[in-house]
């Protein structure tokens, strides 16, 4: 009789197989010089046969292992100046080069140039290198630049579907047609769309009208409540709706502010993956906070969805890109193709605090006037200015005067490390708030603290991004925590998913909201307008901005971090919808 049965034995010798390559790729990769937990990455990418691989081509190694590294590897087992391997990878290696810097495409002559630099060669070997990586599909052309063929692959076909997605065929695969959708329309009662403006309501039908659509809008245009709206007229009208949101803070503020359940994209892949959510139920996704949608994200979400769903993306075009590669939402908010409903209109309550209006001079450019804080200051926007080893204590006496004023508060930076960096202000405050207060042994972590969690937990529920309190210190190392109200016990061996959050990165903050805000802008910082733009509207009723006040200015009128991207995605849409790209 088997000890395990067959798909469990399967799996184990799957698991050892894995285990012995990766000890042969461990032992081959420390004889030549490589770090050893490369080995690891080498076998998911390449599996069994990874080791005979490698020492047919050693380059193959540029995925995962610097140029330099590579190359004086490849050298020592005989691969010559002039071996197509080389030249092959050299063109690989820029690309990815560049994809690091979260670029998809490259202009011709840029790759031209960074390749005859890394081969130490004229311009006639570079141009080589370049039709060999052609010619082997390591290198695709697009326009008058190259693609890595990996972003290509995904920027095809995320502007392919995208695209279908608004074709006469593509409307046919909906479960609940246009027509259909017209027509309940017209048959709504005078009040389904009590309690939203004009400009709203139009928002709501155009979204429900087209199978694509983006819903666009800044801090206080009432976005989560044309959502409420939008759910419950889809429900009414025979769809199923899917919200979502990259960060799990985010989906539950999706979650609070519609009355819908709301999850993060990584659970809605999940379930998709498991087959629980399907084009049978008439599905319409809503996205929100889609200007964080890296290309790798919105083709998984896509590849997994198939056909017969309908997409409405949400967000602000003016926030910080995504931290991964690509560019998506922010690209498809200027496609004048893909249909859009934009609000404009910002609320009275928003209105009164002041901040829309800084927003909007930052969004466009403009270098708003703020006022000098001043102890008292209870809402706006304002400034206190300080040198780079005044930013803690600065910190530290706004946070003080902001908790007389009641409500939540956060401070962000746009970097983690240096003296106003995330982990300075967070060991700093905590060394102030934790005095007398029972504390985790060895860790930076007390009763009273505020946290950060920092991966998925699907058991309890948690989120890369759920932010708690420590509530109590466990005779065993351990803490107890609170999250969105329920108390969660976390083990000592869990603690390295806690980080202290005093203190936040502004990415991190995104897709959250807090009554007043702490923007903290180290001096030589490298901060732009997105970063300046997003960090304001994570405010409800005020901001303050410490530090460099001078970088904040500068960076309010240089060009937004999503204009220096450069990607291949909008060649990609216009050939898609068949218009002729041109350049890229």
């Amino acid at each position: 009789m088997p000890v395990v049965g067959d798909d469990r034995a399967g799996t184990l010798v799957a698991a050892w197989r894995e285990r012995l390559a990766e000890a042969d790729v461990v032992a081959w990769l420390d004889e030549q010089g490589f770090e050893a937990r490369l080995a690891l990455k080498a076998v998911r990418f390449w599996g069994e046969g990874v080791l005979r691989r490698i020492r047919e081509n050693p380059y193959v190694l540029i995925a995962v292992a610097p140029w330099a590294r590579v190359d004086a590897a490849a050298r020592h087992l005989g691969f010559g100046t002039g071996h197509d391997h080389r030249l092959v990878a050299a063109v690989e290696a820029v690309l990815y080069r560049r994809l690091e810097q979260q670029h998809t495409w490259t202009p011709r002559d840029a790759i031209l140039t960074g390749v005859a630099s890394l081969l130490g060669s004229g311009p006639g070997v570079a141009a080589r290198a370049v039709r060999m990586a052609e010619a082997e599909g390591a290198a695709i052309p697009q326009g008058e630049g190259l693609q890595p063929a990996g972003a290509h692959v995904m920027e095809r076909y995320v502007a392919d579907r995208l695209a279908g997605m608004q074709t006469s065929s593509g409307m046919d695969d909906l479960l609940v047609g246009r027509a259909a959708i017209q027509r309940g329309l017209d048959a709504l009662p005078p009040d389904a769309m009590a309690g939203l403006t004009e400009e709203q309501g139009a928002a709501v039908r155009r979204l429900l009208l087209n199978p694509l659509a983006l819903l666009l809008g800044g801090a206080g245009t009432g976005k989560t409540t044309t959502l409420r709206v939008l759910g419950d007229l889809a429900e009414h009208l025979g769809l199923t709706v899917h919200q979502m949101a990259l960060s799990g803070r985010a989906a539950a503020r999706m979650r609070e502010a519609t009355g819908r359940h709301a999850t993060t994209i990584a659970s809605f892949l999940g379930a998709a993956a498991r087959g629980e959510v399907t084009a049978s139920t008439g599905p319409l996704l809503v996205v929100d906070e889609a200007s964080m949608l890296d290309l790798p994200l919105l083709y998984r979400i896509l590849r997994a969805v198939g056909e017969g769903y309908r997409l409405v993306l949400v967000g602000d075009p003016y926030q910080l890109p995504p931290i991964g590669f690509g560019l998506t939402f922010h690209l498809l908010a200027n496609q004048p193709a893909v249909p859009k409903a934009a609000l404009l209109q910002v609320h009275r309550q928003a209105q009164a605090t002041g901040i829309p209006d800084v927003a909007a001079d930052i969004r466009t450019g403009l270098v708003p006037l703020l006022r000098a804080w001043r102890t008292g200051t209870t809402r706006g926007v304002t400034v206190l200015a300080c040198a780079q080893d005044e930013i803690l204590d600065a910190v530290t006496d706004v946070l003080a005067d902001l908790g007389r004023a009641g409500g939540e508060m956060q401070v962000l930076s746009p970097v983690r490390a240096g003296a106003g960096g995330v982990a300075a202000i967070n060991r700093h405050l905590h060394k102030i708030h934790a005095v007398g207060r029972q504390r985790v042994p060895e860790r930076q972590l007390a009763v009273g603290d505020p946290i950060l969690w920092t991966r998925n937990d699907y058991r309890r529920e948690l989120w890369n991004g759920s932010l708690g309190r420590v509530v109590e210190v466990t005779s065993k190392g351990g803490i107890q925590a609170e999250f969105d109200g329920r108390v969660h016990a976390i083990d000592s061996g869990e603690l390295g998913d806690v980080d202290l959050a005093y203190g936040l990165t502004v990415h991190k903050s995104q897709g959250t909201g807090f009554e007043r805000v702490v923007v903290v802008v180290p001096h030589g910082a490298r901060v732009d307008r997105t970063m300046i733009y997003t960090a304001v509207t994570r405010g409800v009723r005020q901001i303050v901005i410490v530090g460099d006040l001078n970088a904040v200015r500068a960076s309010i009128t240089q060009p937004p971090a999503s204009h220096v991207r450069e990607v291949g995605l909008n060649g990609l849409l216009k050939a898609a919808h068949g218009l002729d790209p041109k350049g890229r």
